[in-house]
């Protein structure tokens, strides 16, 4: 099982339900951990945003720990096992914290934002019409066209930028990235 399934996959149905344009990047950022903080430690169940709620097993929880370097997954499929540096990244800028997944030049990086003993986990996928959209907020912005489907018909661009990282909380103060975010709560 992929370690990102759940994010990715999210991002994917985002863009057919809600116009979400997925926008990934080359670059992770700010400074990274080689530990997540302690604060972050603990078992969580993952709460989709309502938009993906059709993702979620009804009556199975997906639960997410974090254990020192560890984020570990448990769900219907079993368990899987990721550490820090190996496609998965705890990084701050200042005192804003990120989770990134992913290797360059797809990596998904998520704005972290504890709340009480929960997490919330803003994705960078928004409503991006073009990328004069991103310009302003990242650099070597590449628009990605949609591929053909078996009909023919061309599906939705993405976006692979570059972060700034002083530009970065910027963007998810903007109206650009979505406002609906994933949500970890803490069970113990």
């Amino acid at each position: 099982m992929n370690i990102f399934r759940f994010f990715t996959i999210g991002a994917l149905v985002l863009i057919a339900l809600a116009s979400c344009t997925i926008v990934t990047t080359t670059n992770i950022p700010g400074k990274t951990a080689t530990k997540f903080p302690k604060n972050l430690n603990g078992k969580y169940v993952l709460e989709y945003p309502e938009a993906l709620s059709m993702l979620a097993v009804e009556g199975v929880d997906t639960h997410i720990t974090f254990k020192g370097n560890e984020m570990i997954i448990d769900n219907t499929e079993g368990q899987t096992v990721a550490k820090l540096g190996d496609s998965l990244f705890f990084s701050t800028i200042g005192k804003q914290q990120y989770l990134s997944f992913g290797v360059s030049p797809q990596i998904n990086v998520f704005k972290l934002v504890k709340k009480g003993r929960d997490i919330q986990l803003f994705s960078m996928c928004g409503d991006v019409t073009s990328s004069n959209d991103l310009n302003s907020f990242f650099s070597n912005v590449k628009e990605i066209p949609g591929e053909a489907d078996e009909n023919g018909e061309v599906g939705a661009s993405s976006y692979e930028v570059t972060i700034e990282d002083d530009k970065l909380d910027d963007y998810f103060n903007s109206s650009v990235p979505m406002k609906e975010p994933f949500l970890l709560k803490k069970v113990k």
